[in-house]
């Protein structure tokens, strides 16, 4: 059964990093990927790379520049669903309590929770190094989501 791997926005960014090489580990899960198989980014990642993009030193602009524009002809860009708001709503409040999180830290969470909702709702598999994004899939109103470590041996 094919399936779709939604990359979180670091994961994206070391995969279609310009300047360094992509780590050998996702090289490997990259080869494994079947025919059907197809790679997605939320809507949220491009955002996030043009941050960087307009945050970035003159000297590294072209680089990051190519590096969007990879991310986007190679990947499906997922929009967000009005629908995974209470999902969102539900799994933001999971975290903050039982992370006692304060609110700048709250804050802070928002587009990782997202991007989980987004591919808990879509039957995706996040690709992400993030403890959170495994966290939320063990327990909390998330849990079950399918999640993968591309830069783990």
């Amino acid at each position: 059964m094919p399936t779709t791997y939604l990359l979180d926005s670091d994961t994206a960014s070391d995969l279609y990093a310009v300047a360094r090489p992509v780590p050998e580990n996702m090289l490997r899960h990259l080869a494994k990927l079947g025919d059907g198989d197809s790679l997605a980014v939320s809507v949220i990642t491009p955002f996030e790379l043009e941050y960087g993009y307009a945050h970035a030193q003159q000297s590294a602009k072209a680089a990051i520049r190519a590096q969007i524009e990879a991310v986007l002809a190679d990947c499906t860009v997922l929009p967000l669903d009005p629908a995974g708001a209470r999902k969102f709503g539900e799994a933001k409040a999971w975290l903050v309590r039982s992370r006692n999180l304060k609110k700048d830290a709250a804050r802070k969470i928002n587009s990782d929770v997202m991007i989980a909702v987004q591919a808990a709702l879509g039957g995706a598999t996040l690709v992400s190094s993030d403890k959170l994004h495994r966290e939320l899939a063990s327990a909390g109103p998330l849990a079950g989501l399918m999640t993968e470590d591309w830069n783990a041996g």
